[in-house]
Parts: structure tokens; C-alpha cells; sequence
């Protein structure tokens, strides 16, 4: 038996052991060399990679979600300062200019409306439009609206104008950007094709007017029939600016850059007399516009030219409309109702079925008609 001594064995174990760690670090160092390469070649990557990530993500989302470039370009054309000094000048794309020719009318009713409120305008139509003359006086209702995106709505409304002749159309882009623009169209239409009306009201198509109510109000209050310098609201006193960015009516420093508003008329509904119609319009060639209508027509032009709002007064004022206005009694509280919160259609009929039953009573009473229960 060969006997090897014992520190030969000891160097040859001590030998292989540290050739098997080298290879065990050399392989650590190349795992972590090819590591490092990995992570160095993406960070140097990451871009083009996200840019063409982002690009298929356009790419797909426009494909959706295309919308018509007028849509992009709309807040292009209204924050450009150039492109507002012709904002006046109004085509119309849709014109019903002889609706009041040849006629006596003691009242028009303009109506902010938007081109996919059909129900809202038919509702207006079947209810407090309806109601033609009253009192020996003539009454008109009209619906301002300007141009929708899609053309199918736009044959939508070229037939309800055939149908019932009462649409005026602008021929620009309907958005809440534009109602400053709307609302001048509705001043220039009256004041061309509805000069000789003594009253004009102005309403959003959410706001139910008990008519009956409000020809009352104004024959007993002017009987001479008629007035001058009659702006009659629910005025808002030194309302604030909104600065919330997240807010529909945020307005910038740039836009405003005072902190309140002059007093404003609520803009659901007010009474305006041809004379003051014609100096706010008048005015408006000499004011810078400002998007926020109510804030435009009843506030900034009212303030240069001195017109003074009238505040409404109980019960010829405004409400908002609630189940207690089903009441032939609660109905007669309010010359506006407005449908901010209930705008079913239940709720509207049932609101105006008061109003007309409030109305017939009333005219049983001033002629003394018996009915045929009690004959």
C-alpha cells in the first residue's frame, strides 16, 4: 500500500477548491457584467421605445376617437385675439327671417338652446309656445342654436326648422365657449327682423315660463303698453371670478383679471326692452369679448352704458321647478321655473297642466262663468 503524505493531499484539495471559486466569481462577474449591459442598453433605449409605444397609442386612440378638426381648432379660434374682432358678424346658416313679419308682437321669447335639445325644444313648443296670444296681446318664441359637428344633426335641424319655422341658426361652432356669441346673433336677429316687439325675454330651454302669469305681470304693470330701460332679473351682486382650473367656468388671470364681476343678470331668463337691447348691442362693437355670456351681455355691457339691472320681486320672479309647483296655486308664484334639477318630462307637463288649470279658474272668476257642476 502506497502511503502519500498528508500534506500532498492537503495542497492538491486546497488547489481544486480554489480553482472551483474562481470559476464560480468569474461567472458571478459575467452574469453581472451581462446585467449591467442589459440596463444600460435599455436606459439608452427607453425613449425611442416609449415614443414609438406612445405613437401606436395615438395612433389607435385617434382611430376611436377621431374627431373633426373644426373640434381641434376650436379653442385655437377662440383664444386668438385676431380672429375676434369679426365675431359680430353673424352668417346665418339657418333663417326663419319672416317669423315675425306682418305681426303685432307684444312679446318674442328668444331661447338658448343647443342642436341635440329636440325634446327640450318640442317640450316648449307643446307647452308655454303654444300659448300664441293671451290677453289681447301676441306672443313669439324662437330657438337660438349654432352649428353642431355632425352633419346627420345638422339634417336633424334642417327639418325641424322646415317643420315649425321657428330655428335661427349661426353658422359657428355650438359650444359653451361660444354662448357670448349666440346670445349677440339673438340681439342682432331681434333687432333686424323684430324691431317694432315691445318686450323681449330671454330664456335657457331648461326654464319653463308660466306665460299666462307673465303677460299679466306685464300689462298690468305698464298698461300704456309698453316701457323703456327695463332690464328685470335675478341679478348676482360682485360674484367672484372662478379660478378653479378644474371648473367648467375657470377663467385665467389672462381672460379676467379682476377678481369680481360686475352685477350680473342670472342668464335662465330675463325681461329686456328693444331700447336697452339696442344700446347692450351697440356697446358690444366697442367691448373686448368675453366668453361667459351672462357676465358679457348683462354685466360688462350694462356697466359702460349705464343700464341698471331690476332685481326680481315676489311672486314675479324665478323658482326652482319642484313637485309643490303641480299646485294651481304654488304655480302662480313664479313667472320662471326652472327645471335645474327634475328635467323629466313628468314633471314639466305636470308643472305646465298647473299653469293652464290656474289660468282657467282665473278666467272663470274675472267673468263670473259658473261651471257646469255647480249650474
Amino acid at each position: 500500500m502506497l502511503l502519500v503524505p498528508r500534506s500532498t493531499v492537503t495542497t492538491k484539495t486546497n488547489k481544486m477548491l480554489s480553482c472551483c471559486l474562481a470559476c464560480k466569481i468569474k461567472r458571478l462577474v459575467a452574469c453581472l457584467f451581462a446585467l449591467l449591459l442589459f440596463c444600460l442598453v435599455t436606459q439608452l433605449f427607453a425613449p425611442c421605445l416609449f415614443f414609438f409605444n406612445k405613437t401606436e397609442t395615438c395612433r389607435k386612440t385617434n382611430t376611436v376617437n377621431k374627431q373633426p378638426t373644426e373640434e381641434i381648432d376650436l379653442d385655437l379660434q377662440l383664444s386668438n385675439p385676431r380672429n375676434r374682432s369679426n365675431w359680430r358678424d353673424v352668417q346665418y346658416h339657418l333663417n326663419n327671417e319672416s317669423r315675425c313679419s306682418g305681426k303685432d308682437i307684444f312679446l318674442l321669447i328668444f331661447v338658448h338652446s343647443a342642436p341635440s335639445h329636440a325634446k327640450e325644444r318640442q317640450h316648449i313648443r307643446d307647452t308655454w309656445a303654444s300659448v300664441m296670444r293671451y290677453a289681447g296681446r301676441n306672443t313669439n318664441t324662437v330657438f337660438m342654436l349654432a352649428r353642431p359637428l355632425s352633419p346627420t344633426m345638422q339634417q336633424h335641424l334642417v327639418a325641424e326648422s322646415k317643420a315649425y319655422g321657428d330655428i335661427i341658426q349661426g353658422d359657428f361652432i355650438d359650444h359653451y365657449r361660444n354662448l357670448t356669441r349666440k346670445h349677440i346673433m339673438a340681439y342682432k336677429w331681434t333687432l333686424t327682423y323684430c324691431r317694432h316687439v315691445k318686450f323681449i325675454v330671454k330664456v335657457d330651454d331648461d326654464t319653463l315660463i308660466n306665460i299666462y302669469r307673465t303677460l299679466v305681470y306685464l300689462v298690468h304693470t305698464y298698461p300704456q303698453g309698453y316701457t323703456t330701460n327695463l332690464l328685470y332679473c335675478s341679478v348676482y351682486y360682485r360674484q367672484h371670478a372662478v379660478r378653479r382650473k378644474s371648473d367648467k367656468w375657470y377663467v385665467s388671470y389672462d381672460e379676467y383679471p379682476h377678481e369680481r364681476y360686475p352685477d350680473y343678470c342670472e342668464g335662465f331668463a330675463y325681461i329686456v326692452t328693444p331700447d336697452v337691447m339696442q344700446k347692450l348691442y351697440a356697446m358690444s362693437f366697442h367691448t373686448e369679448y368675453y366668453w361667459i355670456d351672462d357676465v358679457y351681455v348683462t354685466g360688462m355691457l350694462t356697466n359702460r352704458t349705464r343700464v341698471i339691472a331690476h332685481p326680481f320681486r315676489s311672486p314675479y320672479g324665478y323658482d326652482i321647478m319642484s313637485r309643490k309647483h303641480t299646485s294651481v296655486h304654488e304655480v302662480n308664484e313664479a313667472l320662471f321655473l326652472l327645471a335645474k334639477y327634475d328635467k323629466s318630462d313628468e314633471m314639466w307637463l305636470a308643472v305646465w297642466d298647473a299653469a293652464e288649470k290656474s289660468n282657467m279658474e282665473s278666467v272663470k272668476s274675472r267673468y263670473h262663468i259658473v261651471s257646469d257642476d255647480t249650474a
